[in-house]
């Protein structure tokens, strides 16, 4: 099964260059010290779903992505999930050929943490 994100929701679309992954990877850190709740957006929601919320903390080296706090009944995680640089490179990467127009979505293959990446790209840069 392949999943497919919208991410034309996006009132920014910030072209992460090679150069530009480490100090954005270190932006989005700093920007979670204190931890913050973020939904994503399916391209093929259910019908009447409600948005799907999580939360993302850091420790400036890694991401921390959890059951989102503020909206608990809106968070389907049951456990924890870590995001590190070399990750975030990678859907980075996709996120570009969709933001430069090489690619029309956003294909889950390299990372079930996808959303969650592109979400804090638009967010926090």
């Amino acid at each position: 099964m392949t999943d497919y994100y919208d991410f034309k929701v996006l009132t920014e679309k910030k072209v992460l260059t090679d150069e530009d992954y480490v100090a954005a990877w270190k932006q989005i850190c700093n920007g979670l010290i204190h931890g913050k709740d973020f939904h994503t957006v399916s391209m093929h929601p259910r019908k009447n779903a409600p948005k799907k919320w999580f939360r993302a903390s850091s420790d400036e080296s890694k991401v921390l992505i959890q059951k989102a706090k503020e909206h608990p009944n809106e968070s389907n995680l049951t456990m924890s999930y870590q995001i590190r640089l070399p990750e975030f490179e990678i859907v980075s990467q996709h996120y570009n050929d969709y933001v430069t127009g090489r690619s029309g979505a956003i294909r889950w293959t390299d990372s079930h943490m996808s959303s969650y990446i592109i979400t804090l790209i638009a967010e926090l840069l």
